[in-house]
């Protein structure tokens, strides 16, 4: 599991934090020409300064993505997924579907929620994908923008969408079909999460 939590960046804190998460785009002197001054101004969409919410959010998806890594691979790992295997099936079952923690981050709109998470995200991996040889590949972050319908079932079917787009897998296509249940579809989508994402983040909910 050290070969895993390896491929993530290391932890940062204090003044080597906040140095990372600033982006200060590079100013150009001598723009004369209007169109020329106008087109630097797209600059200003990728400064970023830090401030305290973002460093909380920053140990917040950290942690949280260490604690699923610890849990590959474990005991708890194969019974939630014989779990939710038997709910599939149409089986009793006898625990949670997922068994993990989660957390929210709230706020007023504007206030830099998602750009903090999208930066945050950012240092703490520079794979896309973390490779746990040989049986499989794990995403450490995987983003997915809440459905406008409020559909749970739309909800599944775009996390099993974001998961085949960065794997290559076909997981939405094996489990797109009329007679599909919303509860077989959860044990679904939660069989595939254990397998292959550390951390689940769900953008507008």
């Amino acid at each position: 599991m050290d070969r895993i939590k390896e491929q993530l960046n290391k932890y940062l804190s204090s003044e080597e934090l906040i140095k990372a998460l600033t982006v200060l785009p590079h100013y150009q002197e001598g723009l004369i020409e209007m169109p020329d001054r106008l087109t630097a101004l797209i600059d200003v969409y990728k400064l970023y300064i830090p401030n305290k919410i973002t460093l909380y959010v920053y140990n917040r998806l950290y942690m949280a993505i260490l604690n699923s890594l610890e849990k590959k691979s474990t005991l708890l790992e194969v019974s939630l997924q014989n779990d939710n295997f038997r709910a599939i099936k149409g089986l009793k079952r006898y625990g949670l579907v997922g068994g993990l923690e989660s957390f929210k981050i709230t706020g007023t709109a504007g206030l830099g929620k998602t750009s903090s998470v999208q930066r945050c995200a950012d240092i703490i991996a520079d794979k896309i994908l973390i490779s746990q040889k040989p049986y499989r590949e794990i995403i450490p972050i995987l983003f997915i923008e809440c459905v406008s319908d409020g559909s749970f079932k739309s909800l599944l079917y775009a996390i099993l969408q974001g998961v085949d787009r960065l794997l290559g897998t076909n997981y939405f296509v094996a489990n797109n079909y009329v007679t599909a249940t919303t509860d077989a579809l959860l044990a679904a989508v939660s069989n595939v999460l254990i397998n292959h994402v550390a951390l689940l983040v769900i953008d507008e909910i």
